[in-house]
């Protein structure tokens, strides 16, 4: 048997999965023995883990007795690359994502309704825990932990120090992909409340990054003719984010992450979202379901939607996208809700 580094990766990764999984389905199997290893909080809802002498590996899997790894996102895939190690020990910590790669909705979406949750079950300084994570968006991280009240708890990179081991470790699992866990509505009433001032009723929210709108400047003409405000992709504060969308009663959007921001939009908001049938996952249909929005999609040709087309620009068919307004009342001057 030939052997490869590809290969040797592979079934360690199944390993990893397999005993993330494990742990997860013993998570609510009475007397089995890795339910020794995890203790529940005392606290209505359950949602938060409480787990004795934990670890917290570089890119925020958690460790139990050096060999069990936790599925509490999306996997434990991510262990496989953890090998910086820092050497410290914190008393008391909570563990908000496990993976090395983070964007704005995972941190909206997945991360932020954690904290929401743990400060509901262990008190608004989360007993002074240390909040260990791989950061990849310091500027926003900060801002929305300041307005969480949280602006005076250490903060640990883990990606930048390494793990960490502590003695007591809270931690949160999610709902799986697309869904959006009902925490959420706690984020959403917790910052709402703080938002900034709006750009007007009717946005069209541009982007500058992959995915593209190839014939972007046809699709400002339509929506500018239609008293709609063009907000230009740009760095904005969470604060000036949520004022933008809690403001607008019609956004219309490539699909990407300033999407999340529908998390702060008003019941019966329209949001028209612009996509490409090779990739239209279902993050914005739910997230607008929940929020109790309107959704619609104006989808350009591409066959099934996969995954590894999710930097495939798009072309919206101006026709259709007229069609979707025209439908909703959305002309000029008129403000249906």
């Amino acid at each position: 048997m030939t052997f490869s580094i590809a290969r040797a990766k592979h079934h360690v990764s199944r390993w990893l999965g397999k005993s993330g999984g494990l742990i997860r389905r013993n998570l609510i199997t009475k007397g089995s023995d890795l339910e020794t290893l995890l203790l529940r909080t005392a606290c209505e809802k359950g949602g938060v883990l409480r787990l004795e002498n934990a670890e917290i590996l570089e890119y925020g899997v958690v460790r139990l007795q050096g060999r069990h790894c936790l599925d509490l996102d999306y996997g434990a895939k991510s262990a496989l690359g953890s090998w910086k190690w820092s050497g410290r020990r914190i008393p008391k910590a909570v563990a908000l994502w496990s993976h090395p790669w983070m964007g704005y909705y995972h941190w909206i979406i997945d991360v932020l309704p954690k904290l929401c949750l743990m400060q509901e079950e262990l008190g608004a300084d989360l007993g002074g825990a240390a909040l260990c994570y791989p950061r990849w968006l310091p500027v926003i991280e900060d801002e929305s932990l300041r307005m969480l009240g949280l602006g005076g708890n250490p903060v640990i990179d883990t990606a930048r120090e390494g793990g960490v081991s502590c003695g007591t470790l809270h931690a949160s699992r999610l709902p799986g992909w697309y869904r959006i866990p009902e925490e959420a509505r706690l984020l959403r009433d917790r910052l709402t409340p703080l938002a900034g001032s709006g750009m007007g009723k009717r946005i069209y929210v541009s982007r500058a990054g992959r995915r593209r709108i190839t014939n972007e400047e046809k699709v400002r003409r339509l929506l500018v003719g239609r008293g709609f405000t063009v907000i230009e992709d740009q760095p904005r504060s969470l604060r000036e984010q949520i004022g933008l969308f809690h403001e607008a009663e019609i956004v219309v959007a490539p699909h990407g992450a300033a999407l999340a921001n529908l998390l702060w939009c008003r019941p019966g908001t329209l949001v028209v979202e612009l996509a490409s049938e090779c990739y239209f996952p279902p993050f914005y249909q739910n997230l607008a379901e929940f929020c109790g929005l309107r959704h619609a999609a104006v989808l350009s040709p591409g066959g099934r939607s996969h995954w590894t087309r999710m930097g495939d620009s798009v072309t919206v068919d101006l026709m259709n996208l007229k069609q979707k307004l025209d439908q909703e009342g959305v002309v000029m001057g008129n403000f249906p809700r």
